[in-house]
């Protein structure tokens, strides 16, 4: 009882006071609603109403007590309700976590039977492939030993021929060494006079690259000479176009200009000069040393800008 005043304050107050004022208005309403009784003595009055009292107050705390007994019992169900609910929310949960620990454990099982099947096929095929191999080397054995075999066999007759062969090229060798000595004296006269024949030839060769080599750097220094001139040439005021001037130019090693002459004019006096000023500010010329220089010591040529 004491536990449910604790957990339902004020619901207890509110009844209590209720039962107070209910008490109260029948102490003082009773006797308005009632008609008058006859007036009996004093003592017994009091007697009366107190024990009337008494049997009221009995009576309200009998009531306020199955008040308190429903109150506790409603409490209780919804306690056990509640309860109920939580245990049926608790066994929700555990059937749904059963349910899924369930599903995860067939999924595992699905997998691991996937598993066990791939194992199985790569152990079938891993087999079928040791099985392949054993037999492709087996096969790959029976083929080097027949052909082992074979080989033997014909090493064996290459050996009888061979003995054969090595008799017959004895007598064979013995007939043709005299041969091959005067194959080799002759041979070797041959060589000689082949030797000597690529020597002159050699010789006739070199002499001509050497000539067309130092012909074509003559060519090529003379173009050098002429470029160099050129550059260093100026028009004269109001020369004509196609002029040409032979000049005759002295040099020495190195390339420096020691004389230059007009051998053939050009017809312009003008002209004339200033091929020759253009030789003088080209000095040195370029030429080749060696012997090849003494081709450009007496140098001769045509001086021809526009050609």
């Amino acid at each position: 009882m004491w536990e449910l005043i604790r957990k339902n304050p004020g619901a207890v107050t509110l009844a209590v006071l209720l039962h107070l004022a209910f008490l109260a208005f029948l102490v003082v309403g009773v006797g308005w609603l009632r008609p008058p009784k006859p007036q009996l003595p004093a003592g017994d009055l009091v007697q009366a109403r107190v024990v009337d009292l008494d049997r009221l107050m009995a009576e309200k705390r009998r009531q306020t007590e199955q008040e308190a007994t429903q109150l506790r019992q409603e409490q209780q169900k919804r306690e056990r309700e509640a309860e109920r609910q939580r245990q049926a929310k608790r066994e929700r949960k555990r059937q749904a976590e059963e349910a899924k620990r369930k599903a995860e454990e067939a999924k595992r099982a699905a997998e691991e039977a996937k598993r066990k099947a791939r194992e199985a096929k790569s152990k079938a095929e891993e087999a079928a492939r040791l099985a392949r191999i054993k037999a492709e080397k087996e096969a790959q054995a029976r083929r080097t030993k027949a052909e082992e075999d074979k080989r033997k066999a014909v090493e064996a007759r290459r050996k009888v021929e061979e003995v054969k062969k090595k008799e017959a090229e004895r007598q064979r060798r013995a007939e043709l060494e005299k041969q091959k000595a005067d194959q080799r004296r002759k041979a070797e006269a041959e060589r000689k006079r082949r030797e000597a024949e690529q020597r002159e030839r050699e010789a006739a060769l070199q002499a001509a690259l050497d000539a067309e080599r130092s012909q074509r750097e003559l060519s090529r220094y003379g173009a050098l000479i002429t470029s160099k001139i050129q550059r260093s040439w100026l028009r004269p005021p109001g020369a004509q176009r196609n002029l040409k001037v032979k000049l005759r130019v002295r040099l020495i090693p190195g390339g420096g200009v020691v004389s230059v002459a007009v051998l053939q004019s050009s017809g312009n006096s003008a002209f004339d000069r200033s091929a020759e000023a253009a030789v003088r500010k080209a000095d040195p010329l370029p030429v080749p040393g060696g012997a090849l220089f003494e081709s450009y010591r007496d140098l001769v040529f045509i001086f021809d800008p526009d050609g």
